[in-house]
């Protein structure tokens, strides 16, 4: 007899809504070249206490619904999991711990982000664009900083230094060779974030490809 794998009103986890939407993100953003070969990974906040993240898998699971993993303040699953944990939990983690408003993160491995680190310094600045009002930026000559930081592959310190450069002020930081993390209070917030700084950075590169 085959057996049904829908899930029944009584057998669903109150967390399946959260992992359908993390699920139609991460398939979202990934038509949009932000996670080439299933790599990347976001977050969000389901409980603050006891402390509860859904994060994606590492692999082409995260596009698949309902395979996000429940995951504990240490980095270990609540529920049992058959699928790799993402290597960038512990950032994930410290964004959450050092950031009380955060309830989502997005880690996109796009190329824009790894083409704008090679060709700056310590950080890219966007300046004067209408789009920054969704920064919280008003002023026409406004600007929005973007701190960029050597990669490591040493997870405490990548998580250390992704969280001391957001808790400058900004909304997202860029890894050299490696990607980007950016957060929002919301996951609409932090989608909102993630899809104009790839607009802000294909802009910028684009005007320098006319200028070589």
């Amino acid at each position: 007899m085959k057996v049904s794998r829908t899930r029944t009103a009584a057998h669903r986890s109150p967390y399946d809504s959260r992992n359908a939407e993390i699920t139609r993100l991460a398939n979202n953003l990934y038509q949009k070249g932000c996670f080439p070969g299933g790599s990347g990974s976001i977050s969000l906040v389901v409980n603050r206490s006891p402390f509860r993240i859904l994060i994606t898998p590492s692999s082409f699971k995260k596009f698949e619904k309902g395979d996000g993993l429940l995951i504990d303040q240490c980095g270990v699953p609540v529920r049992s999991a058959g699928e790799k944990i993402s290597g960038e939990v512990k950032t994930h983690i410290a964004i959450y711990e050092k950031i009380m408003d955060a309830s989502c993160v997005i880690h996109p491995h796009s190329l824009n982000s790894l083409l704008t680190a090679d060709r700056s310094g310590s950080e890219v600045i966007f300046k004067g664009f209408e789009v920054l009002k969704a920064f919280g930026i008003k002023e026409k000559d406004g600007s929005l900083k973007i701190p960029i930081i050597d990669n490591t592959y040493d997870k405490d310190e990548r998580a250390r230094m992704v969280t001391e450069a957001l808790l400058q002020g900004s909304p997202a930081v860029i890894i050299r060779r490696h990607g980007m993390f950016v957060y929002g209070k919301s996951m609409d917030e932090a989608r909102q974030r993630t899809e104009l700084l790839e607009f802000l950075m294909e802009y910028n590169l684009r005007e320098t490809a006319k200028s070589v």
